[in-house]
């Protein structure tokens, strides 16, 4: 009878619209609590509170609280009555479908949960996105609504009305052929701009994951699909002075140039977020301007949200977005279902970032970021191992986490060490070398107090970031590395037994060709007989990429070298290091260091490098591989016990 005559209570009771509490949308003025008994809820309503339900199989009520009592009804009840708890009576939504006739299709916005983050915001068009790349074609059915506008500009009289610099830019700019007409022959851009900001819910081909923000299209590559510097230079300081928020960059090079560095970081100075693919050859070699400090990397997913077997990846690779079956806008009025690669999994976090953006005005990038990493679902697969630094991207966490309470930071984490060494007593150093060296990880901004040591010897801290601890030392100092975080021990590192500063192979891979590499950084740092493992490839050879960065230089340096094979007896093995003076990779050419058979016993080889500046890129990266002849027996397998360029 009492069940029955609450339920009559409950249907005359008023519907009401949800409100938000800090990340959850709630009833207004409903609680559900539990408790031992009916007789603990009789004595346990608030004043001018009713019960509307109870629920005797699970001993659940629901409590109707008195206008505008919410929470204060909620601290007594779990403060001064026998409930056992008592929640907000939360709302759960449908998930939204767009009326965008493809999107039954379109599997990797519900992969990254885009629909759910919808749920809570569909962004502004106060947002800007500029799409650096091939043009865009804004004629597009499904883009044309979004297309950014120059509100400065009056079209087709000849003059530059707002004074920057460009005249009849209305709703961007070609920067490789110098026009105000952003046009795509290439057809690359207009398939980014799609999955950044397609229009929604107008009946038409596909979504955006930012369906309301607006596309600044600066062509910067000729129709061919070459980007030039000189033309991504300008682009990216337009977007900057222009309004932009954020930067899409599916576009990558190995060529390290320094004044897209520099307007890169102007870019961020200004509030700009870039974010950029992190290219399609399977390496660990890093790309840019993916790789770039200031910069939001991303890898590619395949269908099975899996890294895609061409996606680089590495402890500089952020974040990973779906890259494989794109739906999206073609050039020319189309659509498509085959889009992909890096390139195509850079615009989808170009999109959730304009997305938080939107949903929270006056977030800065910063804020943005944190939200997009620290809700990334993270990855371990294979050998593969933590392909990317922060995981998969997940919209709707990170939209809960832009509209508060943000997301806690993930905890403390170094992966990587770029710059380490101790030195024999006999030895003697110059003690005014003044040695820097770089702690990679995650999370190691989230302490209010950092402290890196070597042995007794605290170190100065010349830089900390979310990613990474930069320190300096005079040698010689001896003992283990530690990193300290606020007074707790985050981080010990064995020093590598070498007779100076050494710089320890931070990475290794192999391309794809049939073949898995196991291992990295921890493997190659000590002669221990743990290994980087890099099996056969099915054309009959092993190949292993490895990358040195942030290299000190000197003029005397050597590459050491300590590794066996197993399972052959046969082929010959060869060594060489990529010089950047014959040009950018891959069109330049490796130096062969070493050749000869391969080693079937551990063996450690020490080669001199003559010249050694040559191998080394403006950002003081070396890249480093093995190689063997094609005649090697199935199942045979590389063992790399050490790699480390060592200064002299």
């Amino acid at each position: 009878m009492l069940t029955s005559l609450l339920l009559a209570a409950w249907a005359a009771s008023r519907v009401d619209e949800p409100i938000r509490l800090g990340d959850r949308l709630c009833h207004p003025r409903r609680l559900i609590a539990k408790f031992a008994s009916a007789g603990d809820l009789k004595r346990s309503i608030p004043k001018g509170g009713k019960v509307l339900a109870w629920y005797p199989q699970i001993s659940v009520a629901v409590v109707e609280t008195p206008k505008g009592a919410l929470q204060a009804s909620r601290k007594w009840m779990a403060e001064r009555t026998r409930a056992q708890w008592v929640d907000f009576d939360r709302v759960a939504l449908p998930a939204y479908e767009p009326n965008d006739p493809m999107w039954p299709d379109m599997w990797h916005m519900r992969a990254i949960k885009a629909d759910l983050a919808w749920d809570h915001s569909f962004g502004s068009d106060a947002v800007t996105v500029a799409v650096i790349d091939t043009g865009v074609d804004l004629t597009h059915e499904d883009l044309s609504a979004n297309a950014w506008v120059n509100g400065g500009e009056i079209p087709g009289n000849g003059i530059d009305d707002d004074l920057n610099g460009y005249i009849d830019d209305i709703i961007g700019y070609d920067f490789a052929y110098g026009d105000p007409d952003p046009d795509d022959v290439h057809g690359h851009g207009t398939a980014c701009a799609g999955l950044v900001a397609a229009v929604q819910d107008n009946s038409l081909g596909v979504t955006g994951v930012a369906p309301r923000a607006k596309v600044m299209a600066l062509k910067a590559a000729t129709d061919a699909g070459y980007f030039y510097d000189s033309a991504n230079i300008a682009a990216y300081l337009y977007a900057a002075d222009n309004g932009a928020n954020v930067l899409s960059m599916s576009y990558f090079s190995d060529r390290v140039s320094r004044a897209e560095g520099d307007a890169i970081r102007y870019c961020r100075q200004n509030g700009v977020l870039p974010v950029a693919a992190a290219g399609n050859s399977s390496s660990v070699y890093p790309y840019y301007p993916a790789a770039y400090d200031d910069v939001l990397s991303v890898a590619a997913l395949n269908t099975s949200l899996r890294k895609a077997g061409f996606s680089n990846h590495g402890y500089w690779v952020d974040v990973a977005a779906p890259g494989t079956s794109l739906w999206t806008t073609t050039a020319g009025g189309g659509y498509t279902s085959g889009f992909g690669g890096t390139s195509g999994a850079c615009p989808h976090v170009a999109g959730l970032a304009a997305l938080l953006l939107g949903a929270k005005p006056g977030s800065t990038a910063g804020e943005v970021r944190a939200a997009i990493e620290d809700t990334a679902i993270p990855v371990n697969q294979g050998s593969y191992g933590v392909y990317c630094n922060y995981g998969i991207i997940d919209a709707e966490a990170a939209m809960l986490s832009i509209l508060g309470p943000p997301a806690p930071p993930r905890p403390p984490e170094v992966r990587v060490v770029s710059g380490l060494g101790s030195q024999i007593a006999d030895f003697h150093y110059d003690t005014d070398a003044v040695m820097t060296f770089r702690l990679h990880g995650r999370g190691l901004d989230r302490a209010t107090t950092a402290s890196v040591r070597i042995g007794e010897v605290e170190l100065p801290i010349a830089n900390r970031q979310r990613d990474w601890i930069t320190a300096v030392y005079l040698p010689p100092i001896t003992g283990p590395l530690k990193l300290f975080l606020d007074g707790q021990e985050a981080y010990s590192l064995a020093m590598p037994n070498t007779y100076t500063m050494a710089h320890p192979l931070l990475a290794a891979s192999t391309p794809e060709g049939g073949a898995a590499c196991w291992g990295s950084f921890a493997e190659a740092l000590n002669e221990d007989s743990q290994y980087v493992r890099v099996t056969r490839r099915d054309d009959g050879r092993i190949v292993l990429h490895g990358v040195f960065r942030q290299v000190q230089f000197a003029a005397n340096m050597d590459l050491w070298v300590r590794r066996h094979f197993t399972g052959t007896s046969e082929g010959t093995e060869t060594i060489q290091l990529y010089d950047w003076s014959s040009a950018s990779y891959p069109y330049g050419n490796f130096v062969t260091i070493h050749s000869g058979p391969v080693p079937t016993e551990p063996t450690t080889s020490t080669f001199n490098l003559t010249d050694p500046i040559r191998f080394m890129d403006p950002e003081r990266t070396i890249y480093f591989r093995i190689l063997t002849s094609d005649d090697l027996s199935e199942g045979a397998e590389l063992r790399l016990d050490v790699a480390r360029i060592a200064l002299k």
